[in-house]
């Protein structure tokens, strides 16, 4: 948090800097998807090997998503969103001149999730850096929103681009304008000095002296506080939940009846984009709740979150429920909406509970292991459907995920705003003593 701070009118720049990078980046992760078939029969390799191209974006996006924080933490959120932009970039285009290898395409994958890994290290230190405490909801919200965003465009333009090009290639090189353009707004505009204590001289040394501290044991102290241990389990139950739905429903509305709701294909995909298209509105409303209604208080949201959408992914287990077209939709819809609702709350506590100087590591640590939970869950969820021949255990599976990860919340303590000032001052004697 930053005490005594400035915030001016031009931390919305540096905001929708911010969220153009996480949806240029975002973008490429579901782009692949939709063209997998083309794909496959372009590099002469089968659909499972195709789909590896998949499955390592995701892994890179896990491991640089903490690699990411720390350069927004070390040389600043300019360098994080830099080196984003240019490896979205040049990777999407890298492929049109050596795109036809297999193993070439799968190390720019590579590139591609490591690209989204730096964009979303920049997050943590521009809602804690640029933005007041009670407005910190509002700017995660459109920040982890913009992921929701980038992943819906993905699967929406890229059919399209593959349709007018005729070549897949081709369509990544034009998904990467995005990137080029904020590349220019990222040089331009986004290294900017961040907002400077206030003439508060009480206030400016309690900041100082709080830095100093935090400088010398800041992320070895932040791993030995077991708060930490809490809100990395609680990012993997998250991921584990929302990413196992998203994956898995669509599968479950489709599939022919005992493997799932035998409702076809088509209606299946209008139903999975509208679960899809209802996350990102859990997410805006996410940040109205965290900043008007709860004030601030992420213990709370994130609690809730995992209630809402435990109570609709198991409610649409029950035949009583599914069999009727209007209480499935309700229940689906209300499955998507609430992981999404606790995402600026997470934000929120990575801001609020570590200082700036880390608060871009901490936020990559967190969603980083937390998306290792979306792998797990697959996993899992092929052995459970070897085993029962349906998909409803593994839609079970995500519900007891959110179970665990609101009893994990309970445990997220909240510290008020106004606990901040005395926190510091310890700090400050701290700091004297060493």
């Amino acid at each position: 948090m930053n005490q005594g701070a400035r915030y001016t009118p031009f931390r919305w720049v540096i905001l929708t800097i911010g969220c153009l990078a996480v949806v240029a980046t975002f973008i490429n992760m579901t782009a692949l998807s939709p063209m997998i078939e083309h794909v496959a029969a372009d590099l002469g390799v089968t659909i499972d090997a195709a789909t590896n191209l998949m499955s390592i974006f995701l892994f890179a996006q896990a491991i640089f998503m903490f690699s990411g924080g720390i350069v927004a933490d070390k040389l600043g959120i300019r360098s994080a969103l830099l080196l984003g932009m240019l490896l979205a970039g040049l990777s999407c285009v890298a492929l049109v001149f050596v795109g036809s290898n297999y193993w070439t395409v799968f190390f720019l994958r590579l590139v591609q999730g490591a690209a989204l890994g730096f964009a979303f290290g920049a997050i943590g230190p521009i809602v804690s850096i640029w933005f007041p405490v009670k407005e910190q909801g509002t700017a995660s919200a459109l920040l982890i929103g913009s992921l929701n965003i980038g992943t819906a465009l993905g699967v929406f333009i890229a059919p399209v681009l593959l349709e007018s090009t005729g070549s897949w290639q081709k369509a990544f090189a034009l998904l990467s304008i995005l990137a080029w353009i904020n590349l220019i707004l990222v040089i331009f505009f986004a290294g900017k000095q961040a907002p400077g204590n206030s003439d508060n001289l009480d206030a400016q040394a309690v900041n100082e002296a709080s830095n100093a501290y935090q400088n010398k044991n800041h992320f070895r102290d932040a791993m030995c506080m077991p708060i930490t241990w809490v809100a990395m389990f609680i990012g993997f139950c998250n991921c584990w939940a929302i990413l196992g739905l998203y994956n898995l429903a669509p599968a479950y509305l489709a599939s022919s009846q005992p493997m799932g709701l035998g409702l076809g294909a088509v209606l299946a995909g209008k139903l999975s984009i509208a679960l899809t298209l209802f996350g990102i509105a859990g997410t805006l409303c996410g940040g109205f709740l965290l900043d008007h209604v709860t004030h601030g208080n992420y213990r709370m949201s994130i609690i809730l979150g995992f209630i809402i959408t435990g109570i609709g992914g198991s409610a649409i287990l029950f035949s009583g429920i599914n069999q009727s077209m209007v209480l499935l939709v309700v229940f689906l819809l209300l499955a998507g909406f609430g992981i999404p609702l606790m995402d600026p709350a997470i934000t929120s506590f990575v801001a609020n509970r570590y200082d700036t100087s880390i608060s871009g590591s901490m936020l990559g640590l967190v969603f980083g292991f937390g998306s290792l939970g979306g792998p797990a869950i697959l996993a899992l969820s092929s052995i459970a459907i070897g085993k029962t021949g349906s998909i409803g255990l593994s839609i079970a599976l995500c519900c007891v995920a959110t179970l665990a990860g609101a009893v994990l919340g309970i445990f997220l303590k909240f510290k008020k705003s106004q606990e901040t000032a005395q926190t510091a001052q310890e700090l400050v004697q701290l700091a004297v003593e060493q």
